[in-house]
């Protein structure tokens, strides 16, 4: 009992006014969200160069063997694993004057470059020596990657102790929908220009486009606030309310195909429906990208049947999954998904006024599209039971071509192939 009081003594109440000012001191400004934001693409932009370079530079132009460029990679991930929990430690245990994060960032910063620039450089050199070369830059830049990269995803809590607060500075992904249709018309505008064109041998017009995400529109195509992307995180939270539900996540994958992820349209629309209502009820319609953008080209609204089976159709039966709009309350949000088509089926024709805007002709006809990752299936001829493909992107991954479901491992993902019955 004597412990218990003097937890519970006090000499200054917490008023709701303290409440109120704490939360104002955990909001994020634009300045920092935007700051943070340039720190996380400068490290973005080395990442994707080396995920979509590296192993084309090491093999074609530096000249290692293929079997040392995978022992390679081996032990840089084992040294980048190690690198990571050590540095984990350090910021943890140590912290500084100016901070407990940023000292190494700016200690780190120009050691980091200079190491990024070593690995793409080329010495001539003996083939031994330049395999030590090759395994000593790596390394180097393995272990600055995770001097900066450790301390950098922990700087935002220091930066705020609000769970949405960080989630909007780092988990937000988002693209400006008009800014996206204005680059589609001067895209149009440039192939309208190629002679092909110009002699008449346009005969329609399909599209793909990134996959998840939600595009939220008025009854004209005006955008209502920006598209949601698939790397969008902010649905986090609510996705492990979910999966602390008995065996909702087996049912969600029995009916959509996929697992529950922060990607998925269904938990991003269960987002805004928890946190901003007000959204979707100014929108009159549900997109994918290259949905929305199919209808400002025709002017007629439609969604599609391969964007649609990535987390919103029961993907036996070809309708809206019962788990997504009963377990997760969103069958309310029906009113907003337009007619559903088939990707070869026709979705319309040019209007005239973008026909003006572009200068192709006007009642070209628009196939419906499909998916990014099922039409890079059909482009590279993966149309045949069996058939495997991988895509090297932005997203990477191997697809299998299937006729029914033939889980390969714990991670298998199912989406409706462009062709009937895969």
């Amino acid at each position: 009992m004597l412990f218990r009081s003097s937890y519970l003594m006090t000499s200054t109440p917490i008023t709701e006014s303290d409440v109120a000012q704490r939360a104002r001191d955990d909001r994020l400004s634009v300045r920092e969200k935007i700051g943070y934001g340039l720190g996380d693409a400068g490290g973005t932009v080395i990442t994707c160069l080396i995920m979509n370079f590296l192993t084309f530079f090491y093999t074609d132009i530096y000249g290692l063997k293929t079997t040392d460029l995978a022992l390679l990679f081996v032990a840089v991930k084992v040294v980048g694993a190690i690198a990571d929990l050590v540095m984990g430690q350090i910021t943890d245990r140590y912290s500084f004057a100016s901070g407990r994060y940023r000292p190494y960032l700016l200690w780190l910063a120009v050691p980091f470059g200079v190491s990024v620039f070593f690995v793409f450089t080329t010495p001539a050199w003996g083939y031994d020596a330049k395999l030590i070369w090759a395994y000593s830059t790596y390394i180097l830049m393995t272990i600055m990657t995770a001097g900066v990269g450790i301390p950098y995803i922990s700087l935002i809590s220091g930066l705020t102790s609000d769970p949405h607060e960080r989630l909007s500075a780092n988990g937000y992904a988002e693209q400006d929908m008009t800014q996206l249709w204005h680059s589609v018309l001067a895209i149009l505008r440039q192939i309208a220009r190629h002679p092909a064109l110009q002699a008449g041998r346009l005969r329609a017009i399909g599209l793909a486009g990134q996959g998840e995400g939600v595009w939220l529109s008025d009854e004209q195509g005006e955008p209502v606030g920006p598209g949601i992307l698939w790397s969008d995180t902010r649905s986090h939270e609510l996705m492990s309310d979910l999966l602390r539900r008995p065996g909702f996540d087996r049912r969600y994958f029995a009916d959509t195909g996929t697992h529950l992820q922060p990607c998925n349209t269904s938990l991003q629309l269960y987002w805004l429906k928890q946190y901003q209502p007000a959204r979707l009820a100014a929108a009159r319609y549900l997109f994918f990208a290259k949905d929305w953008i199919r209808f400002r080209l025709t002017g007629v609204a439609a969604l599609e049947l391969t964007d649609a089976s990535s987390s919103l159709l029961n993907q036996q039966s070809g309708s809206w999954s019962s788990v997504v709009m009963n377990e997760m309350g969103l069958d309310e949000l029906l009113p907003l998904f337009p007619p559903l088509l088939a990707p070869d089926a026709p979705a319309g024709t040019l209007s005239d006024a973008v026909a003006a805007l572009t200068g192709l002709p006007a009642a070209t006809p628009v196939a419906a599209g499909a998916l990014d990752v099922c039409s890079a299936a059909l482009g590279c001829g993966a149309v045949n039971d069996g058939d495997i493909y991988t895509i090297l992107g932005t997203t990477c991954c191997t697809g299998i071509v299937c006729h029914g479901r033939q889980t390969v491992n714990e991670g298998t993902r199912y989406v409706t192939h462009t062709e009937a019955g895969s």
